[in-house]
């Protein structure tokens, strides 16, 4: 046999020997491709800082069984790496208390947050779009990735979530998340407490009303007030029974609050500075909400909320109890 043939057989069988191989690999089941394929996820999640997920599905789609019950799980943190904690936190987002501006600003500087009014991943070029573009009232009321569906937020699911701010009935929260029902991970709900009033006239503005301090008889006021809520039933006493919740300081939210999640979140790698806030309500005059004019019925007003509104009683037991995030 000449060199020619003798190079030209080499090439020949090293290509049999190939085929044979990847034949062999394709035939194995998808749990051997997968314990194979392990330590070369771990080498290159070393070398690479990739950072595993706090929730890890399946690998596997088809009738095969997977056998190691440890597969679902994500790998083991190496050293210095972030460590997902074993609670998730949920923000009631009450109407009127900042919400909008918390979720985008936590969103902006930490991943993993997921919120009715933004979501990590997505958030730098939101913002970057902000920087060049005017945000009316009104835009916030068209959906977007400012403001996302509620159904486009369960199809994305909660499973690459840290934090979850809502602006939704109470039920949603023991739905999803009670009980820790949700991959056997507890939450931990935060609550904004505003003043009452100043609460309640920052909502008639939304709506664009009235109180009627000129009323004929305590009804009719107090039928104006009614006409000034948003959502209230966003909690509800229920919620104590499936949750450990907490309650922060409306007017420190940007500063205590945000330090005390600081401590609970991982910071982003890039973030989009400065924030831009995106105004949900027309500019708020003072000047003529009748009710500062009135003590009597100002105080008549606060009686009114804290008898009849569950929310303002939660933040009045909640405010300086061992459950405030004060610090």
């Amino acid at each position: 046999m000449n060199v020619n043939n003798r190079i030209t057989t080499h090439r020949n069988a090293r290509w049999i020997l190939y085929f044979v191989v990847l034949m062999f690999y394709s035939l194995l089941s998808f749990e051997r491709q997968y314990k194979l394929m392990n330590p070369f996820l771990s080498q290159l999640a070393s070398s690479h800082s990739i950072k595993p997920r706090s929730l890890v599905s399946s690998v596997f789609t088809t009738s095969d069984t997977l056998h190691d019950s440890d597969a679902s799980k994500p790998m083991p943190a190496l050293p210095g790496d972030y460590v997902h904690p074993n609670i998730m936190y949920g923000h009631l987002h009450m109407a009127k208390t900042g919400g909008t501006s918390l979720n985008g600003i936590l969103a902006n500087q930490f991943e993993r947050i997921c919120g009715h009014k933004g979501y990590s991943y997505d958030s730098y070029e939101q913002n970057e779009i902000a920087k060049a573009t005017y945000h009316s009232p009104n835009a916030m009321r068209k959906y977007g990735r400012d403001r996302v569906d509620f159904g486009e937020m369960e199809k994305i699911g909660y499973e690459n979530c840290n934090y979850v701010s809502h602006e939704i009935k109470w039920k949603f929260w023991i739905s999803h998340f009670g009980n820790r029902t949700f991959h056997g991970i507890p939450m931990e709900l935060h609550v904004p407490c505003r003043d009452r009033v100043d609460h309640l006239m920052s909502q008639c503005n939304h709506n664009n009303r009235q109180l009627d301090c000129e009323a004929s008889s305590d009804q009719k006021f107090y039928k104006s007030i009614d006409k000034c809520f948003i959502m209230l039933d966003r909690i509800h006493k229920d919620l104590t029974e499936h949750f450990d919740i907490k309650c922060y300081d409306f007017k420190n939210q940007f500063t205590t609050y945000l330090q005390y999640m600081s401590k609970k979140l991982q910071p982003r790698m890039l973030v989009s500075s400065p924030y831009v806030k995106r105004e949900t309500n027309l500019p708020r005059n003072r000047t003529k909400e009748c009710i500062w004019k009135y003590p009597k019925l100002l105080e008549k007003t606060d009686k009114y909320l804290l008898k009849n509104i569950y929310y303002y009683q939660f933040c009045e037991s909640c405010m300086g109890s061992e459950n405030e995030i004060a610090g």
